[in-house]
């Protein structure tokens, strides 16, 4: 579990473990709350994860299509409910587009992971996302290579 907070120091928002935190102390009012959180409630938008992104970090373009056949309508609406930011539109017959700018886009990795099986196409601006989720995909084929083999 993490809480969102903002550094004074580094005048950007922050993610804190909460089992990481060891005192609390209670300040002066901060007349400047409200545009703050503002502030956060628009980063939010693209967060997947913890990364909050600064006034300098580029947003990385994620594009997912899915695809499933009529037995697992289900899918439609796991995809839907799970994602934590961006949008889902039906693009065809049993067919889903995921589309995110997001600030980390490896924080999605566990969850793309997830529905591999259903994946078409994936189109991102960040090719080390891209070359991780590749390397991902050979790692677990020879794991069920070598299972096989057994």
């Amino acid at each position: 579990r993490f809480i969102a907070g903002w550094s004074f120091k580094e005048k950007n928002y922050v993610m804190l473990r909460l089992d990481r935190v060891k005192t609390i102390e209670i300040g002066k009012e901060f007349v400047g709350f409200c545009e703050i959180l503002n502030g956060f409630n628009e980063r939010r938008k693209h967060m997947w994860g913890v990364a909050t992104g600064s006034k300098n970090t580029r947003l990385t373009s994620v594009e997912i299509v899915f695809s499933f056949d009529e037995s697992m309508n289900y899918l439609a609406d796991r995809i839907k409910r799970e994602k934590r930011c961006g949008e889902v539109f039906e693009t065809g017959i049993n067919e889903l587009t995921f589309r995110a700018e997001v600030y980390d886009a490896r924080e999605m990795l566990p969850w793309v992971r997830t529905y591999i099986g259903n994946i078409v196409r994936i189109k991102t601006s960040n090719n080390e996302l891209e070359r991780m989720l590749l390397e991902n995909l050979k790692a677990m084929q020879g794991f069920y290579e070598d299972k096989i083999g057994e």
